[in-house]
């Protein structure tokens, strides 16, 4: 398992790495108005994500399910009907695509906020959202071959191909944009990249699974209400992350300038990957929860719930002390002094509440996802997304920027509550071992480097890339010392003092 997952952790610090490069690269090629605007529009045609009805998490769900029984043919009908659904879906995207051009012209493009922005941004803005709607229309039948990849636990070589798509990403928007600032550029990459990827995945599909085939041919019925009946939570799910994450730069586009989207956006920036980076222990953990559930072993199944959830802390807690000590800093040196104070208050406010979301979320949703009981916490993060778009409505009236992150924050905690209570409830354990096992030593071993991070921001202070990378490096290594030495020691289910020893024993005699 932990293969699997250094995989997917493999492919999310290669998308963190180019994430570092392209963002300060796009803003400063295309300027921070256009920029805004590129993430007003990427906000806005997310919402047409929405159509793909969950079928790729419900195509994993199933194909995992027909793989352990040895059912080829309903593996076929899955991947088939699946495919049979996104292109359905695809075509109403572009169509209702042009409509919601419309209405991003007539709320945002041609309001007096707006105004002021180059003629050349407003006259590429509409081809950039058309390209966009495109992209997207066609992304939910290419996403399927990873599905099929994901329930084989095929990682590594679906990661390795991901990978290569995203180097591809940069290449080609460093390339492009330097001939020609144009936000159209930014859809166009991306299109050509997913259009890429899913050429690799499908040839190495066929070679590799030569009994899974395309055929819709072999569309059933019965299968079109089995995954639509499941890809409906997965819908629900993306509704409920584009209320809570997605449509904060259209209400601050709505109520502020353009560059206000851009400021925001980058005191965001971290938490995208981040999150794809937690999404890597999920992709792993939820068919493993559907073969566990399957063969009735809870016990093995609370295992894997405690052991992944303390090590989701142990990871989210290192990042998100730095951040949330030294993020004003590292944003002000990665893409401009004045972004330390403009997007820095962001960061702080929004890392701890991303801590406790993210912990939680990595683990306990795919657990629920893969013993097919999603609908409670599913539900959960929709109202958990209309409280903080309405919040979000209010305060970013009086507060600004800084009042949209509160109304993301605050929404995140309770959220991670109601999922943490939910998935004890289903394994049978109480909330108060959850709490005793995965966060009471975490957070202790947490305070020696945070009071490092501290005696250096206000003892000493911070400056430049040399002080931002070796503050880092020395708050990883008390980190990692209290980990091994008091955090995981004598651990039931990972001792770290005890693996370590024994593999430098097994060195020493080999």
């Amino acid at each position: 398992m932990l293969k699997h997952i250094g995989s997917n952790w493999a492919l999310n610090i290669t998308g963190i790495g180019v994430m570092l490069v392209l963002s300060p690269f796009m803003e400063h090629e295309l300027g921070k108005g256009a920029y805004g605007v590129w993430i007003a529009i990427a906000a806005a045609t997310g919402i047409l994500d929405l159509l793909a009805l969950g079928v790729p998490m419900a195509s994993v769900r199933f194909v995992s399910e027909h793989l352990a029984a040895d059912e080829l043919d309903d593996v076929n009908a899955v991947v088939s009907t699946g495919l049979a659904i996104c292109l359905a879906t695809g075509a109403v995207v572009i169509a209702l695509g042009l409509l919601f051009l419309l209405g991003f012209q007539e709320a945002l493009l041609t309001t007096p906020k707006w105004a002021d922005l180059p003629s050349a941004t407003l006259e590429q803005a509409p081809l950039a959202f058309v390209v966009s709607v495109v992209r997207i229309a066609a992304s939910f039948a290419m996403r399927l071959p990873i599905a099929v990849f994901d329930a084989h636990q095929d990682f590594a070589l679906r990661n390795g191909i991901l990978i290569g798509g995203i180097l591809f990403r940069l290449g080609a928007m460093v390339a492009l944009l330097s001939a020609t600032a144009s936000i159209v550029v930014v859809p166009a990459v991306m299109g050509a990249e997913i259009v890429l990827v899913f050429l690799c995945l499908a040839a190495v599909m066929r070679r590799r699974y030569p009994g899974i085939r395309y055929d819709l041919g072999t569309v059933r019925r019965a299968k079109v209400r089995t995954i639509m009946g499941f890809g409906v939570f997965g819908s629900l799910l993306n509704f409920g992350v584009l209320l809570a994450y997605q449509c904060d730069a259209l209400v601050i586009g709505h109520y502020l300038e353009p560059e206000q989207i851009t400021s925001f956006d980058f005191g965001n920036k971290f938490f995208l990957p981040l999150g794809q980076f937690m999404i890597g222990i999920g992709t792993v953990v939820m068919p493993l929860a559907v073969r566990l559930k399957a063969r009735g072993a809870l016990d093995e199944l609370r295992a894997v719930f405690f052991k992944w959830s303390k090590i989701s802390l142990s990871i989210v807690g290192c990042i998100g002390l730095y951040l949330a000590v030294l993020g004003p800093e590292f944003l002000g040196t990665w893409i401009a002094p004045a972004y330390e104070t403009e997007s820095g208050p962001i960061t702080q406010i929004l890392m701890p509440s991303f801590a406790m979301y993210l912990t939680v979320r990595a683990v306990a949703l795919p657990v629920l996802l893969g013993v097919g009981r999603p609908a409670r916490a599913v539900v959960g993060l929709v109202v958990m997304g209309a409280v903080n778009l309405a919040v979000s409505m209010v305060l970013v009236q009086t507060h600004g920027i800084v009042g949209v992150a509160v109304a993301t924050a605050v929404p995140n905690v309770a959220y991670a509550a109601w999922l943490l209570y939910l998935t004890c409830l289903e394994l049978d354990t109480r909330v108060g071992a959850y709490l005793r096992y995965v966060v009471m030593r975490p957070v202790v071993g947490m305070l020696p480097s945070l009071a490092f991070l501290l005696t250096l921001k206000l003892g000493v202070g911070i400056e430049g890339w040399g002080e931002l990378i070796a503050a880092g490096v020395g708050m990883v290594a008390i980190y990692c010392a209290t980990w091994v030495f008091f955090v995981y020691r004598g651990d039931a289910h990972l001792d770290l003092r005890a693996e370590l020893a024994a593999r430098w024993t097994a060195h020493r005699d080999g």
